[in-house]
């Protein structure tokens, strides 16, 4: 009968045998009640009584998702990561497991010295923290109160040219984050915004940020673009060009850095005036994109008759699509759409380097996922630059790529006629 005073430890890896190798390592260092699992058994363990620690294995590898269905059922737990690519997994694996506000106490190699596991299992602390607060309903009225007092920000995600790994944008997403709670996820709050006439509201408020911070991206030079969600609700408001003209002109923005991400899946209830506003803002220098592209309801037609300049093909046809013979058909053919209309193609959803090679083969030019990056507050960019940077690095050493890195403050290098920053930018979303 397992000892109830010792922790309890599930060990997840690919396969049993595997599974029962790194447990015989673990318990020289840690007494505990163990659990050997492979992905198809440890679901049943998970969804059961809460662990202490959970162990795993090449998270990346292993499908479905282990961080997230770590989110979805022992959030409280401590996680220790083992990976035998850390160089290239690592930073992969840190952003996805605080996207799932996981509590991560370590990384380590594999195969792993003795003394490197013995440092970590010191400070290993085995803790309860209760998520309750994260979890409790929200009203409208405190939605309402978010967005008044600013606290729904903007999360940025990085979204990168392949293969040569150049940063040439973000998409901002919104958070909720308050000092001394847990981040709100949009799903929590997007809806209640949406069915109590807040969305208007909520929209300008992260496109305000999100033009303060681009404005100061501009000012030290960056040459990127931030993507900003804006419902379709604001999009036929008869004075959302006129405001977004006046921000434009109080931040001193030059509007190609802005893209607005019109989602596929939102139902046009004034077709005429959506097209008019959206054509007006791309005449103003604004990029206009089509996200969760293959989801929704635009016909072709639509498609075609909108002056669009990015097109965003959703996930759900990304992740995977290396492994999957029919999402690859429909990411091969969205890519090819998109390419044949003139607009710049990102993949979503890449979540591993399989993700990205596949990507990149379909004839996407730019990546979004948590493989190069999750969102982030704006102040962890210059960080997460910087890991990045040494990842695409390594990441086309692997593939035999002699494209260089770009230094993200300098021109690209070309045999093309020299332009100025936006216009070489502009390339991507003309």
């Amino acid at each position: 009968m397992p000892n109830e005073q010792l922790p309890s430890v599930v060990v997840l890896t690919e396969s049993m045998v595997l599974s029962n190798r790194l447990r015989r390592l673990l318990e020289r260092e840690l007494e505990a009640n163990y659990i050997s699992c492979d992905i198809q058994s440890v679901v049943e363990v998970l969804k059961g009584d809460a662990v202490d620690l959970v162990v795993v294995s090449n998270p990346l590898a292993i499908q479905p998702d282990p961080l997230r269905l770590l989110k979805s059922t022992q959030r409280s737990a401590q996680l220790l990561v083992f990976d035998t690519d850390l160089d290239i997994s690592g930073p992969v694996i840190e952003q996805k497991v605080a996207a799932a506000r996981l509590i991560l106490m370590g990384m380590l190699p594999l195969p792993c010295k003795p003394e490197s596991l013995a440092v970590v299992m010191t400070k290993l602390r085995l803790i309860s923290v209760t998520d309750s607060l994260d979890r409790a309903p929200i009203g409208p009225d405190e939605v309402r109160a978010a967005i008044d007092k600013g606290v729904i920000q903007p999360w940025y995600q990085p979204k990168v040219a392949m293969p040569s790994g150049t940063v040439v944008g973000f998409e901002a997403l919104a958070r909720w984050v308050e000092p001394g709670f847990p981040v709100v996820e949009p799903d929590r709050f997007i809806s209640i915004a949406e069915t109590e006439g807040l969305i208007n509201s909520l929209t300008r408020s992260v496109s305000r940020q999100v033009l303060a911070q681009l404005a100061i991206w501009q000012q030290e030079g960056k040459h990127w673009h931030i993507s900003v969600n804006t419902s379709v609700d604001d999009l036929e408001s008869e004075d959302y060009v006129d405001w977004i003209s006046a921000e434009l002109d109080a931040t001193g923005v030059q509007p190609q850095g802005l893209i607005i991400e019109v989602t596929e899946s939102r139902v046009s209830k004034n077709m005429p005036l959506l097209l008019a506003n959206l054509s007006y803002l791309r005449q103003m220098g604004l990029g206009v994109a089509i996200d969760d592209f293959g989801t929704g309801y635009s016909s072709l037609s639509q498609l075609n008759q909108m002056p669009f300049t990015e097109l965003k093909i959703d996930r759900a046809f990304v992740t995977e699509a290396h492994r999957q013979a029919d999402k690859r058909v429909i990411l091969d053919n969205s890519a090819s759409i998109g390419l044949g209309l003139g607009l710049a193609v990102v993949a979503e959803g890449i979540e591993t380097i399989d993700d990205w090679r596949q990507a990149q083969a379909s004839g996407a030019q730019v990546c979004q996922g948590h493989f190069s990056g999750a969102p982030m507050p704006a102040s962890l960019v210059p960080q997460w630059l910087e890991d990045w940077q040494r990842r695409a690095a390594v990441i086309r050493s692997a593939a035999g790529s002699a494209t260089p890195m770009p230094d993200e403050d300098e021109p690209e290098t070309s045999t093309q006629p020299q332009v100025s920053g936006w216009r070489r930018l502009f390339r991507y979303f003309r």
